[in-house]
């Protein structure tokens, strides 16, 4: 196994030095197009043999093209995602009931695309494409509904316009970028601390992450305008669900003139995106050559709007102004994935301790579900998909115990009095390998609590005396359906979310 990681990281390291070395060049020149083009970009991504590892983006994040050309998305990872243009109008989210269903550009011209328009894919599943026209000039910034952080930009110049990048360089680009977020999310991996805690001599409480992302923090460059002078840096972080610090840090700035701060959709380079308005972050006027400053932001940063604030993937810059004028400004971008996993995959506990499960990921939905022997694993979407059975109780292997859809935030928690090793799965996630496993053993006369550690590819257990390296290939035989059943139980799905979320809030008020 330990060969299996120093491969996947070799792997990454691969990615990215193909990406570096293989000499990306800007074309300075180009010949007028003598007709449109079709250019192609992919949708999410993940390792060989590592298909849990996710990274949520479109690649290339940001395409140039001409009016006229068209734009082919390919769905490349196990992860459904949906392309979606709202062109400035009111978003919804993947909470909503036609959230997975294709919205036509118009009657007429369902896969043109002018800029005004509300345009959607539907729910699309690996393998599968979708395509649009783009006639006229402008920046767009589009998204994926059921997963907030990924935003991607198109430029569509005026026709016959020379193109900065042929498709080729393109897809080194995104050979770049693909591995730079599923870095991230190795090094989320890495990074991630078991949780336990003692509650009494004979039990102890573990924690298990229900999925997982990066943290939500980035840094960007801030260039000067023209000549300005004026460079710098900005951090956003998202420091709790409904608020995000950005930190700025200027020089060169002129003392007693007044600057202010916005962060606006769109691109640094190409401009702002139609239909779109600033946030305005603050205003400031320095005493010296040089500013530092932080805010506090408590609105969305990406088009989609859900209960939380999430930093986007691309499609988002900053702006340092003075009166009507742009002094600095640079993109701010966000390496994101995620982990369509248990963390650990295998926790070992005693007879008599208790597993908490946490939802940890703000891109998705998952369950934790066990199956008895004999029984196949229900459709998600299904009714018994989202019966929350068994939260806080002792768990019985003869029984179905399950959490329902989770949201970020929400756990589900079983005590377990019986040895023996349990495999427990999501299921909105089984048909891409999400399963975790809870290895009970006997409780002996005196112990200490078992040390879980989370590596890429196994689960270290560490006893008094012993060091157990554990690898499980347990697997549940599941049922898969056509692409039309898969939208009727995410349909289904959505209204349940939606419901428990009503459901939750009528309990407060009580």
């Amino acid at each position: 196994m330990e060969r299996q990681k120093m491969f996947a990281a070799a792997l990454l390291a691969f990615f990215v030095a193909v990406a570096l070395f293989a000499g990306v060049q800007v074309v300075t020149k180009a010949s007028a197009q003598p007709t449109e083009k079709t250019w192609y970009v992919s949708i999410g991504g993940s390792l060989p043999s590592y298909s849990t590892d996710e990274a949520f983006g479109f690649y290339p994040h940001m395409i140039v093209i001409d009016a006229g050309d068209t734009i082919v998305w390919t769905v490349t990872s196990a992860e459904p995602h949906t392309v979606t243009f709202f062109s400035g109008k009111p978003s919804f989210n993947g909470l909503s009931p036609i959230a997975v269903l294709p919205i036509p550009c118009s009657q007429s011209a369902p896969n043109v695309y002018n800029g005004s328009e509300v345009c959607s894919s539907g729910l699309l599943v690996q393998g599968e494409q979708y395509s649009l026209t783009f006639t006229t000039p402008g920046v767009y910034v589009y998204t994926c509904v059921l997963h907030p952080g990924l935003q991607g930009v198109v430029v569509v110049q005026p026709k016959g316009a020379p193109y900065p990048y042929t498709q080729e360089q393109y897809n080194v680009i995104a050979q770049q970028e693909m591995a730079m977020d599923l870095q991230a999310v190795q090094t989320a991996v890495d990074s991630y601390q078991v949780g336990t805690t003692s509650v009494s001599v004979n039990s102890s409480v573990y924690r298990v992450a229900v999925g997982y992302q990066p943290q939500e923090i980035t840094t960007a460059s801030l260039s000067p305008v023209g000549n300005s002078g004026v460079s710098g840096n900005v951090t956003v972080q998202v420091v709790s669900s409904q608020t995000a610090q950005v930190k700025v840090s200027l020089s060169g700035l002129t003392p007693g003139k007044s600057y202010s701060v916005q962060l606006l959709f769109g691109s640094s380079q190409y401009g702002e995106a139609t239909g779109y308005s600033p946030i305005n972050i603050g205003s400031f006027t320095p005493t010296s050559t040089s500013y530092s400053a932080s805010f506090l932001v408590h609105q969305n940063l990406s088009l989609v709007a859900y209960t939380w604030i999430e930093l986007p993937m691309a499609g988002l810059y900053m702006n340092v102004n003075t009166g009507s004028n742009t002094v600095a400004s640079g993109d701010i971008m966000f390496t994101d994935g995620g982990i369509m996993g248990f963390l650990p995959s295998v926790v070992t506990i005693y007879a008599g301790d208790t597993v908490v499960w946490t939802e940890l990921e703000q891109n998705d939905v998952h369950t934790v579900t066990y199956v008895p022997p004999g029984m196949p694993i229900p459709e998600f979407g299904t009714p018994q998909s989202f019966e929350a059975i068994g939260n806080n109780s002792v768990f019985d292997p003869s029984q179905y115990h399950n959490s329902g859809p989770l949201v970020y935030g929400q756990s589900y928690a079983l005590t377990f009095d019986k040895p023996g090793v349990y495999t427990f799965v999501c299921l909105v996630h089984d048909e891409i390998g999400m399963y975790g496993y809870v290895n009970v053993l006997p409780r002996p006369s005196s112990t200490t609590h078992i040390v879980n550690q989370v590596t890429t590819v196994m689960q270290q257990t560490t006893l008094p005396g012993t060091t157990l390296i554990q690898h499980y290939n347990t697997t549940i035989s599941t049922s898969t359906g056509d692409k039309l059943a898969r939208v009727a139980a995410v349909i289904g799905i959505l209204f349940g979310v939606v419901a428990l979320a009503i459901a939750a809030v009528a309990t407060r008020r009580r």
